[in-house]
């Protein structure tokens, strides 16, 4: 029995959609591609979740902890006469843990992967929406360079549509601010990592909350401003009286500024942020960016 025209259409039809699936996920279909740049997977893609991350990461796990790890992809490429190169993919709980495991330890220049990257010394980082990609080749090389990019490059086209970054990146004023200097975190963990003055958590920020912080000024400047979201407005005020117990004369009152070893401080809170500018070079200046600052974090707000 000759099978009808449209059965072999359907035949066809489906033979296509399958290989058309196969070279978009790569190998196995899988997000990383089986062939790119003359380098060749080398081995199985390994996958690890929050409980055994640790297997993978000898240091570093619990900043992608804290930055909402949900899964870990591993996977490895060679090539003969080349240096091997490694793929780690991480996926976060959303896309504000991807911008800002990017922004952790960014340094440098754009790269032109993703929503936002950086390449150096045989290091690529990106993020594309909830996706925080980093490549190492063992050593750089003019061929391993062109290898990273090209599989940053089509691994992002894979991760789905761009994330938003957090609202509260809008608050830092763009003027006189350092280039890749800010750091966006989401634990008191981590905002002691980029910010050694909240050691100890001073502010009394909650195990989950949402805080950045960016330089000012030319190279060697201490000038920093600090901002964290609070659950409300009240408790942004508690907030603001604990740091300035800790940290400031008894006598300070909000917006005050305050000579300290770096520079002048000003502290003050408005809705929910609390806005924090230390290392400025006088006071007139310290009280002028935290007013800047408000203005800018009142209109996230609304």
């Amino acid at each position: 029995m000759r099978p009808s025209a449209m059965v072999l259409l359907l035949v066809l039809f489906l033979s296509e959609l399958q290989l058309s699936a196969q070279e978009a996920g790569g190998a196995g279909g899988s997000l990383f591609p089986a062939v790119l740049s003359g380098w060749k997977t080398d081995g199985a893609t390994r996958s690890f979740g929050r409980k055994n991350v640790y297997d993978e990461l000898d240091g570093g796990a619990e900043v992608y902890l804290e930055y909402g790890l949900v899964s870990l992809k591993v996977q490895k490429y060679s090539k003969p006469g080349e240096p091997p190169i490694t793929f780690e993919l991480f996926e976060m709980d959303g896309a504000a843990g991807a911008y800002g495991a990017f922004t952790f330890e960014q340094q440098d220049e754009e790269a032109g992967v993703g929503q936002g990257s950086e390449y150096g010394g045989g290091l690529l980082r990106f993020w594309q929406g909830r996706f925080f990609g980093f490549l190492q080749a063992e050593r750089e090389t003019a061929a391993s360079r062109e290898a990273l990019l090209a599989l940053g490059k089509a691994v992002a086209l894979r991760l789905g549509p761009p994330g938003k970054v957090p609202t509260l990146v809008r608050a830092f004023p763009t003027e006189g601010r350092r280039p890749r200097s800010l750091r966006y975190v989401r634990s008191p963990l981590l905002l002691q990592i980029v910010d050694p003055k909240m050691e100890g958590n001073p502010l009394g920020l909650p195990a989950k909350c949402e805080a950045a912080c960016a330089r000012y000024g030319p190279r060697g400047s201490p000038e920093r401003i600090l901002i964290a979201r609070f659950s409300d407005a009240d408790a942004a005020q508690r907030g603001l009286t604990g740091f300035q117990t800790a940290c400031f004369p008894k006598e300070a009152k909000s917006a005050e500024a305050i000579k300290d070893e770096s520079g002048y401080s000003a502290a003050t809170s408005v809705g929910p942020f609390l806005v924090v500018v230390s290392g400025a070079r006088d006071a007139l200046a310290a009280q002028k960016r935290l007013e800047e600052v408000l203005h800018l974090a009142e209109e996230v707000g609304r």
